[in-house]
């Protein structure tokens, strides 16, 4: 089978096909789909079409449209966090890459399973966990909360969702807007 390692001989480089398109926008993407816009009191919400779910709620002047969306999830990683992401051990890379998973949208929160990290991130030891935590924090990736396995994101190295949402931000959008004098 095509680019399937054999016990016999590890892969090349020209074991991999090479495409003159990106193979990967050549078949429906899943996660795309179509939403209403709908204003509703000076308001505007994104409705899925599918299954109803309400994804934004914004406060605007216009009319009712249909709008393309994605519901994959995804996690934004700036620009500034790359240098910090190349220092990671393998601990802190793949303890990285679960938190990317367990991100909510639009919350800098987030909630570490010991047991389910481990399992995911392939580890039988707790240590291997705490090991890449500590990575994570010294390099500012993260940061500790007060409470047991409660921890933040570094909002200006990666994050789920919209930055504009969060509480100090959305404060001075109100502020902006007059909704608040303070």
């Amino acid at each position: 089978m095509e680019n399937e390692q054999t016990s016999d001989r590890k892969l090349s480089f020209k074991d991999f096909a090479s495409y003159e398109k990106n193979p990967s926008l050549g078949k429906k993407l899943k996660s795309i789909g179509i939403g209403d816009i709908e204003i509703d009191g000076g308001g505007l919400s994104i409705v899925d079409e599918d299954d109803g779910s309400i994804y934004k709620h914004f406060r605007v002047i216009g009319k009712k449209s249909k709008t393309v969306l994605d519901r994959k999830q995804f996690t934004k990683v700036y620009n500034d966090s790359f240098p910090h992401i190349g220092e990671l051990s393998n601990s802190g890379v793949k303890m990285l890459v679960y938190i990317w998973g367990i991100l909510t949208p639009d919350s800098d929160v987030f909630f570490i399973d010991v047991a389910d990290a481990m399992k995911k991130c392939g580890y039988s030891k707790v240590t291997s966990i705490y090991t890449g935590l500590i990575d994570l924090l010294g390099r500012k990736l993260i940061y500790r909360s007060v409470g047991s396995h409660k921890y933040f994101v570094n909002v200006e190295m990666f994050f789920n969702g919209s930055r504009k949402n969060l509480e100090p931000l959305q404060r001075l959008q109100d502020k902006l807007d007059g909704k608040i004098t303070d």
